[in-house]
């Protein structure tokens, strides 16, 4: 549903939040039975774009739970007309998981 509303969208678009999803290769990673994951299903097209932290994955970039983390399934992927500068976890106690935050652009062509 996220990448049909992308594609017929013409504004930038963010999609963030806990998509109970983690890329192949990282800390429990799962397919469904029809051996799809989500967040490897949206960074396969192109459509949208995140900053993946490099692997192994450090502690700083784990989102759940938010006492000893140990997986990444708190997202943000932007559009390709925008572009992630930087992203970062906020360590608290205030969710069972941990905030993700981002600081985007205006990607310009060229």
């Amino acid at each position: 549903k996220i990448l049909e509303h992308q594609r017929q969208s013409n504004i930038p678009m963010i999609a963030m939040g806990d998509f109970n999803s983690t890329p192949n290769g990282y800390p429990r990673h799962y397919t469904g039975p029809d051996g799809e994951n989500c967040i490897d299903t949206l960074l396969a097209n192109g459509q949208l774009k995140t900053l993946t932290p490099a692997l192994p994955v450090e502690t700083k970039d784990l989102t759940f739970p938010s006492e000893s983390p140990y997986s990444i399934i708190d997202w943000i992927f932007v559009s390709p007309d925008l572009k992630m500068l930087e992203k970062s976890v906020i360590s608290t106690d205030l969710s069972d998981h941990l905030p993700v935050t981002a600081v985007l652009t205006k990607h310009h062509a060229g």
